[in-house]
């Protein structure tokens, strides 16, 4: 017969309801680790337009905590952003803000083009006044300019002048003309929009006169001098008074670069005198004008009212290799802000240079920039620099490195657009990046000489590349023509399972590896693209072919059977090729890989499985255990413990299961009692390996009655949280 007995102790409610929330609380965290990250990360480039160091741009997401600061390359990185579509927002004082929205897809790295700062343009006022020649009506020709800027004008008839767009702060204004007493102490301040009007300014006539208006300049002869004046420490060389002593009303005054030409001088030899208010007034004795043929111009520097050293004058001489006229030769003495440009000849001047040594580097498009060191100016004296020859640059001399700066020009337009305006070009080997103009053209200064990389860019384009673009010193390079193509949305990987770097990944007769796209998927362009290392026996699905597959859906069966099948404690990487595209032919940007590692022997389930309630067991009756790898009865005695002891001894039983095993226990259980079946951690396989999910637990309660009784079934396999 069968013996049934009452069992009259049952578990307390809270007790089952605190292990029912416990399980949730497992199956949850299982659940959620086999997800792919809700978060995805966000990098990119911001570069400031006038600038070489883009360090400090706040790039921020409004609404959230998510910000970050570039480096001095303009490069930032935010992690951790969960997935969504942001508005993103990059900032710097005195430049024009950067807003646009970025989608962050779980688990992506985005990586935006680089972008520019435009520099904001200067707050600005206005300066309007009138110059009033006293004793006569027509005030036209009085200069006005204001120093430390390049603002300079010339009145009309009624003597109104204005200056627009002037920054804020304060500037002093200087009125002049020919003939009258100048005023230069009018201290003038813009400190906001507003217009600044002038009280009426009168210039009163000389003393002695030397520039009567009514005195036309005198024709003395057909030759001439020319040349610059330049204030030191200004960027603004306009203003100054050139004038020739020995002949009255033939002063001049200076452009805004401080260039000058006087006409109709006779051959001389004249004293020229330079003046500037708050400079100190130069005069060059014994200057004997040029033809109207040649000349190679008058260069001085006027220094700020102070003591003075010693001055002198360095001329000298530079060749061009294989030509016969050697013009255009732009000659700087390192350190002093003038430079000259040599005549036909190669002769070049200096005049008023400071007395001491200097570097004299002479520099011509196409030609090697050449350097002469230790040159001395004595004081007032004329001093000769060594003759310079310049060789042509080769491409050789660019690979090994020349000094010297050239330009880069050229345009680029759109596939569906020839306006092309706002594309990003950029100069890989400098720090230089510019967006085109409207009509697609595009100009780079001051490029180093050599070989460099030109790289284009615009949202929804592709990128494109120029290499070994050849910059020669002092010549501008004209690229070819560039066409931007329409950037194709290629299809990728949105996530697999396992996830990448997923460890101890359990298994029993198989295991199931799922990648899944951005879109439908070519089934047979993904299968050919998939490639497992180590190699290992698999199985196949895409589309409806598995219940784990779809069109979207690679689903993958490693199996364990035969000479390669799947193995414990090993990491297999997988990798989608690029070659595996969508139906229209559009493949993959980029491979995908992933890796994982396989767990080691596992205990796979049980009848009855764990939480059974009211089983209906004989008096001698059969427990089951699976396992994913034959078991060795020995350590299973050491390992096996019941508790409370059963009415008999344990008698183990082993039998092959697929690849796996299956450990029968036949013992004697009562009824109505709720048992706790421990495999410790002693539990190996037949070749020595320990299982990993040890100690396991089942946990099951015989019932007290044969009505109730539900059939024992095989647990699904599960994995038991361990220390590590």
């Amino acid at each position: 017969m069968r013996s049934i007995h009452r069992f009259s102790k049952r578990l307390p409610r809270a007790v089952a309801g605190l292990i029912l929330v416990c399980g949730i609380i497992a199956a949850s965290l299982l659940f959620g680790c086999a997800r792919t990250s809700p978060e995805g990360d966000l990098s990119g480039q911001f570069v400031l337009a006038d600038t070489a160091d883009s360090e400090g741009i706040h790039v921020f997401l409004p609404g959230t905590s998510h910000q970050a600061f570039t480096d001095r390359q303009g490069r930032f990185h935010i992690r951790g952003i969960m997935a969504g579509e942001y508005e993103l927002v990059a900032s710097e004082e005195g430049y024009e803000e950067i807003r646009q929205t970025v989608q962050i897809p779980a688990g992506a790295q985005v990586t935006l083009a680089s972008q520019p700062l435009i520099p904001l343009p200067p707050k600005t006022g206005s300066i309007r006044g009138r110059i009033r020649l006293e004793g006569r009506e027509d005030h036209s020709g009085a200069i006005v300019l204001l120093l430390g800027t390049p603002h300079s004008t010339t009145t009309d008839e009624s003597g109104v002048f204005r200056f627009d767009k002037v920054e804020m702060g304060t500037y002093q204004l200087i009125a002049l003309k020919d003939g009258y007493q100048s005023v230069s102490d009018l201290q003038v301040t813009v400190d906001e929009p507003a217009a600044v009007i002038l009280p009426d300014i009168v210039l009163s006539p000389s003393i002695v006169p030397t520039l009567a208006a009514e005195i036309e300049k005198p024709v003395l002869g057909d030759r001439r001098l020319w040349g610059r004046v330049l204030l030191d420490g200004e960027i603004n060389h306009s203003g100054s008074m050139v004038s020739v002593l020995e002949v009255p009303g033939s002063a001049t005054t200076t452009s805004v670069d401080g260039s000058f030409r006087l006409e109709n001088l006779g051959e001389g030899p004249y004293t020229v005198e330079f003046s500037h208010a708050g400079f100190n007034t130069e005069q060059v004795p014994n200057v004997t004008p040029f033809s109207a043929t040649e000349g190679i111009g008058l260069f001085v520097t006027l220094r700020r009212s102070a003591g003075q050293v010693g001055r002198g004058v360095l001329q000298g001489i530079v060749t061009l290799q294989d030509q016969t006229s050697h013009e255009g030769t732009t000659v700087r003495l390192i350190g002093i802000q003038q430079s000259v440009i040599t005549n036909a000849e190669g002769r070049y001047i200096f005049v008023d240079i400071p007395s001491g040594k200097y570097v004299v580097e002479a520099s011509h498009p196409g030609y090697r920039t050449e350097r002469l060191f230790d040159v001395e100016i004595g004081a007032s004296i004329i001093s000769e620099a060594p003759p310079l020859t310049l060789g042509r640059v080769t491409e050789e001399d660019l690979e090994q490195g020349v000094e010297g700066y050239g330009a880069i020009e050229g345009m680029v337009t759109l596939e569906d657009n020839n306006t092309a305006g706002g594309v990003t070009v950029a100069v890989q080997t400098t720090s230089q990046v510019t967006l085109s103009a409207p009509g697609g053209l595009f100009f780079f200064q001051d490029v180093p000489a050599g070989k460099h990389l030109v790289i284009f860019e615009k949202a929804g384009y592709q990128t494109e590349y120029l290499e070994d673009v050849t910059v020669f010193p002092e010549e501008t390079v004209s690229l070819p023509p560039v066409v931007l193509k329409r950037e194709v949305e290629h299809p990728y990987v949105v996530s697999s399972n396992p996830p990448n770097r997923a460890r101890n990944v359990g298994f029993d007769q198989f295991l199931d590896v799922t990648v899944k796209f951005s879109e439908t998927m070519d089934g047979n362009s993904v299968k050919s693209s998939v490639l497992v290392s180590p190699a290992v026996a698999l199985d196949m699905f895409f589309g409806r072919e598995s219940e784990l597959s779809d069109h979207d859906t690679l689903h993958l069966r490693l199996l364990r059977q035969g000479p390669q099948g799947l193995q414990f404690k090993t990491t297999y990487e997988v990798a989608i090729r690029r070659s595996a595209s969508n139906p229209k032919g559009i493949p993959l940007r980029n491979d995908y890989v992933f890796r994982f590692t396989t767990d080691g022997p596992l205990i796979v389930g049980s009848v009855p499985k764990d939480g059974a309630r009211n089983v209906l067991l004989f008096p001698i009756h059969r427990l089951i255990i699976d396992t994913n790898a034959p078991v060795d009865l020995a350590s299973l005695s050491a390992a096996f413990q019941i508790n409370p002891h059963a009415q008999s001894v344990p008698e183990f039983f082993t039998r092959p299961r697929g690849s796996g095993g299956r450990i029968e226990v036949e013992v004697g259980l009562n009824a109505g009692t709720r048992y706790s079946i421990t495999i410790g951690k002693k539990l190996r396989t037949i070749d020595g390996q320990l299982f990993s999910n040890t100690p396991y637990r089942i946990q099951f309660s015989i019932a007290e009655e044969q009505d109730n009784i539900t059939e024992p079934d095989i647990d699904m396999p599960r994995r038991r949280a361990r220390s590590r």
